[in-house]
């Protein structure tokens, strides 16, 4: 097995303010689709999907995660995936 080669902060976080830069020049334009057998597909826009990372790594940090903890995601392929992937960045 090949050893982890650890991930630079500089990198991480040049990541998550890429994805704020992207994420804002979008505004109100969709970000992606959300498709769900009984409710049909909605989009959610892009300030919206924005404010749903924010939210989610505030709260993730009120929970107590920090940065450099070991964090077992345990979702399906989903949106709800996405949102928890990327506000760990954040944190």
């Amino acid at each position: 097995m090949l050893p982890l080669t650890p991930i630079r902060e500089e990198s991480v976080n040049g990541i998550a303010k890429s994805i704020d830069a992207t994420l804002g020049d979008w505004g109100d334009a969709p970000a992606f689709l959300q498709v769900n057998h009984a409710r049909g597909t909605n989009s959610v826009r892009a300030d919206e999907f924005s404010r749903q990372i924010l939210a989610t790594a505030n709260q993730l940090s009120a929970w107590g995660i920090r940065e450099r903890q070991l964090v077992p995601i345990f979702l399906g392929n989903s949106t709800d995936f996405i949102v928890v992937f990327l506000s760990l960045i954040r944190i």
